[in-house]
């Protein structure tokens, strides 16, 4: 457990580290400029990735070729509201909403005919009134809000079909690859449209690529944070991190006001979280504890999760779609 939570920690904080960083540059780069680097360094960081661990798989036909172009348009659309979100919005809203996410993917995978809880539905109605009152009594500023809202309804929705691809027609690192080669290529030209080669030579600076390599480390952290616990349960841990580092960024680096109502807010959400996880927490108890490194090496013989699955390689790859999108939260 210690291990699942230290590298949550760590990736979040990495994630924070880099969406502050883009805060703070503003209206230094374009989006367009932000999303190059970070979709390039990240190519680098999965091609690492694929070598040690991964596994090739793309099955193309006619629905899997739309469902690619749509996802890569979710993911453009996700970018554009995500860097505008950081440029506007306070980081501590960015981060206290982007629980969101969870309650449109539910909604989501109600459409799809998945089975849900009591607890998720408890889950998602205390989340979103706490956001409601929270915005309406003034504890989280809503400058901005806009753009985080698509932020997160263009990844629930992009997440939705990323599941639904690596499900039945391509495995996590191809799609990743093929999405963020696409990306680099579409935002390389709309820089070099916009403001010449220059301004793509601008993405090349010290400064700027810090930003692709922090959310890359913190995406890479995120990878191996699943290696010790079912994805609902990795990903909850996370969100709770990640709103947690949201507001204290925010105030030591924006000195955002309301720092107390904030940290009310997220001890609250959190406990939404948990509401809409407690069945993963309390069947999973015992699994926490017994997954190790040696998963990693490839000893697969003894684990096995809640649904009597053995855990292999390619399964912890499925698993870890959930973290592939944080970034942009």
């Amino acid at each position: 457990m210690i291990n699942l939570l230290m590298l949550s920690a760590l990736g979040t904080f990495f994630g924070e580290s880099s969406s502050s960083k883009m805060k703070k540059i503003g209206e230094d780069l374009s989006f367009y400029q932000k999303g190059l680097i970070i979709e390039g360094v990240k190519i680098i960081f999965f091609i690492f990735l694929l070598y040690s661990i991964g596994s090739w798989s793309l099955e193309l036909n006619l629905l899997s070729t739309i469902l690619i172009a749509l996802y890569i348009i979710s993911c453009f659309l996700s970018i554009y509201f995500a860097m505008n979100a950081i440029n506007i919005a306070d980081r501590s809203t960015n981060s206290l909403f982007s629980v969101l996410v969870l309650p449109m993917l539910l909604f989501a995978d109600i459409l799809l005919g998945y089975e849900i809880t009591t607890y998720h539905i408890i889950g998602v109605i205390f989340i979103v009134l706490i956001l409601f009152f929270s915005s309406y009594n003034g504890s989280i500023s809503t400058k901005g809000i806009y753009y985080v809202l698509g932020t997160q309804i263009t990844a629930a929705f992009g997440i939705t079909i990323y599941k639904y691809l690596i499900t039945h027609y391509v495995s996590v690192e191809a799609i990743i690859l093929v999405v963020s080669i696409f990306m680099v290529i579409t935002f390389s030209i709309i820089t070099i449209y916009n403001l010449g080669i220059k301004g793509l030579t601008v993405c090349f600076k010290y400064n700027n690529l810090q930003i692709g390599f922090l959310t890359s480390i913190g995406q890479t952290l995120g990878l191996f944070a699943y290696l010790f616990g079912p994805a609902s349960i990795v990903t909850a841990i996370r969100r709770i991190f990640q709103m947690f580092w949201g507001v204290v960024f925010g105030k030591l680096l924006f000195h955002e006001e309301n720092f107390g109502k904030k940290i009310g807010n997220l001890a609250v959400l959190s406990i939404g979280i948990l509401i809409m996880n407690f069945q993963s927490f309390t069947v999973n108890a015992n699994f926490l504890t017994d997954i190790n490194l040696s998963l990693f090496k490839g000893d697969i013989s003894g684990y096995k999760v809640h649904t009597e699955q053995i855990i292999d390689i390619e399964n912890f790859s499925k698993n870890i779609e959930n973290s592939y999108i944080n970034h942009i939260n």
